[in-house]
């Protein structure tokens, strides 16, 4: 896995991360992409090939989901059951938990992923995985 950058006109792909990493949460002004580093924390990976940075206040574990409309927040995805949503100011590094998801049947459910937001950040859609078992009893056999 590796995300790269390619010319419509022509040309070779250019590597923007490393390998076994992959970004693809764009900035706003179009000159970087947010992605996991091999530690499990979130970087910038620029556009231009200079060096990444780290994203102040990234959590390990955790995936961009998308930018503020602002340009100044990134809202990360901690993957866990449930799901937590944080809005991390850039400027600062603070975070903020701003939705826990699950689903209103929680039975079962060990996993939550492809979490997206609307700009407005008003509304989401997620996927899960549900894993359901039927245990038997049987009595009385030899």
């Amino acid at each position: 896995m590796r995300t790269y950058i390619e010319d419509l006109n022509g040309g070779k792909p250019k590597p923007i991360t490393p390998e076994g990493i992959e970004a693809d949460t764009a900035s706003p002004d179009g000159k970087y992409l947010v992605g996991s580093t091999a530690s499990g924390s979130l970087s910038f990976y620029a556009l231009d090939g200079s060096a990444p940075r780290p994203v102040p206040g990234s959590r390990k574990g955790c995936g961009s989901i998308r930018w503020s409309a602002d340009g100044g927040s990134l809202l990360i995805d901690c993957r866990g059951v449930p799901a937590e949503i944080y809005k991390v100011s850039l400027s600062s590094g603070t975070s903020t938990l701003v939705r826990e998801l699950m689903p209103a049947d929680s039975a079962g459910v060990n996993a939550i992923y492809n979490v997206v937001i609307s700009p407005d950040e008003k509304s989401y859609a997620y996927g899960y995985i549900r894993r359901l078992e039927t245990l038997y009893v049987v009595e009385g056999l030899r």
